[in-house]
């Protein structure tokens, strides 16, 4: 039987979770809780086990020990209320595809209302989403004749096609050029105001003012409020010092070089 949500039910719940890859553990006792409004950015290095937290979450993976609730039910039956960009796009560039043929992908896989409403509305909620992105004048261009940026955002829009409760990023600025990562954290705010938004990534220039909660992932999982981020913690999770730039104004601001 499946748990109903309960209406404090935060939106990820994750209690002594481990998981192994070949009898190698990738996630050890992990207890973690999402709740529901926030903006959270899970870091750690490349290989610290980010991405396979994320696909636990998603019912992608199955844990070997522990418990995973998504909106208070097992992941499987709640992942229609999510929308994941994942890290990478799986689009062949000589497809032929256009922009609107990428948001309505958004759609596979999703079951209820979008597995048998009408065409006309999948292309009006996909209209809406391109409109939303401010992206709208690029519905009929080719994919792959797409600027780096511009094909982030139509990837966002495809994760935001069922109008998902939750988003989750898996590296969204792996592609974009520093000038258009100050725009890309301006959409998340905006997407924030209405729905959970986690992103995923090695980068701690992440931490930023946008960001509420940080999810520091290196096999085992701290969680830290942004303004409790410090250089020993840094150290700690990716095992060396880095250098990063903070704007955490809750911190009070300014540069943070470590």
């Amino acid at each position: 039987m499946i748990q109903r949500e309960r209406k404090e039910d935060p939106v990820v719940t994750m209690e002594n979770v481990t998981f192994s890859y070949n009898g190698e553990p990738v996630l050890e006792g992990v207890n973690l809780s999402v709740e529901r409004g926030d903006f959270v950015s899970i870091v750690g290095p490349n290989g610290g086990g980010k991405t396979t937290l994320v696909k636990l979450v998603l019912g992608l993976l199955e844990p070997l020990r522990g418990k995973i609730r998504l909106f208070g039910c097992p992941p499987a039956s709640a992942r229609h209320r999510v929308g994941y960009m994942p890290q990478h796009s799986q689009l062949d560039m000589m497809f032929p595809v256009n922009v609107t043929d990428v948001v309505s992908m958004g759609f596979l896989g999703k079951g209820g209302l979008f597995a048998f409403q009408r065409r006309v509305e999948r292309d009006a909620r996909v209209d809406d989403v391109l409109r939303k992105l401010d992206i709208a004048d690029l519905r009929d261009r080719p994919f792959a004749g797409l600027s780096g940026g511009q094909r982030q955002r139509v990837l966002i829009a495809r994760a935001l096609a069922t109008d998902p409760e939750l988003l989750i990023l898996d590296e969204p600025t792996s592609n974009v050029d520093p000038a258009h990562e100050g725009e890309l954290f301006e959409l998340l705010l905006w997407l924030n105001h209405r729905m959970t938004v986690v992103v995923v990534s090695h980068d701690i220039g992440f931490v930023s003012r946008y960001v509420r909660t940080v999810v520091c992932v290196n096999r085992r999982v701290v969680v830290h409020p942004t303004s409790e981020i410090t250089g020993e913690i840094i150290s700690e999770i990716y095992g060396s010092d880095v250098r990063m730039v903070r704007h955490d104004e809750r911190s009070g601001g300014g540069e943070c070089h470590v």
